[in-house]
């Protein structure tokens, strides 16, 4: 005895309608999600650009300055050694200036004290 099926009630048909009906819903609110995700990723990845023309920028800039520390300390040691050079050009040119200067004060001495003794 084989037995017809039987057709769905109004209640199986509305029934089935409802859950279909959730389904196309909750397919677009995943659909929604996916665009929002989509757009969120595109954000992302702009900033992650920005960030890596600002890091690129900011070794640039760090390379330069390392480049301009290193000449300045270049400059410094040769005004350094210039200083040194000529610290030692004046010591050794006021020993013979001194010299002189003691001998002068020592002739002018001599002749105060020859003046004395001549009685004028």
């Amino acid at each position: 005895m084989d037995q017809e099926a039987k057709p769905p009630t109004t209640g199986q048909l509305l029934e089935s309608w409802r859950t279909a009906e959730r389904a196309v819903a909750a397919s677009e609110r995943l659909a929604a999600a996916a665009e929002r995700a989509a757009a969120a990723a595109e954000r992302a990845a702009a900033a992650a650009e920005k960030t890596a023309e600002a890091a690129l920028l900011i070794m640039e800039v760090a390379h330069k300055s390392s480049d301009a520390a290193r000449q300045s300390a270049e400059e410094a040691r040769t005004a350094s050694g210039d200083a040194r050079d000529e610290s030692t050009d004046i010591a050794s040119q006021t020993g013979p200036l001194k010299s002189a200067e003691s001998e002068a004060l020592a002739r002018y001495q001599q002749r105060i004290e020859d003046v004395r003794r001549a009685g004028v």
